[in-house]
């Protein structure tokens, strides 16, 4: 593990405080504690966010020197998954000859 021993990086997850969250989430629920609901309002509203503030996080945690020294592998990347993989996928369909398959008629076992 490139130069950390391996219980620092437990430690770090387990201090993680979206770890500690999703562990105490799953003790109140295994334990069937019911919430008030004010605090059960509250708490949908903030999980409904949560994604969203998620990715705000890992936005501002970005490095934007290594972003610019690894542009050419990402627009690489970036083509590859959304221009050829396609590609390829469309050429395979072609070659077995799966946009011939709409001449069958598929009849349907119930009748109305």
């Amino acid at each position: 593990m490139s130069g950390r021993p391996r219980t620092s990086v437990i430690k770090t997850v387990l201090k993680n405080p979206l770890i500690i969250a999703t562990f105490l989430g799953l003790a109140v629920n295994c334990a069937g504690l019911k919430l008030p609901v004010p605090a059960e309002s509250f708490l949908q509203h903030l999980g409904s966010a949560s994604l969203a503030m998620g990715l705000l996080c890992i936005g501002a945690g970005l490095q934007w020197k290594a972003f610019k020294e690894e542009l050419s592998l990402m627009a690489a990347s970036s083509v590859q998954r959304l221009v050829a993989v396609p590609l390829v996928g469309w050429g395979r369909s072609k070659a077995v000859c799966l946009f011939s398959l709409r001449r069958f008629r598929w009849h349907s076992p119930v009748t109305s």
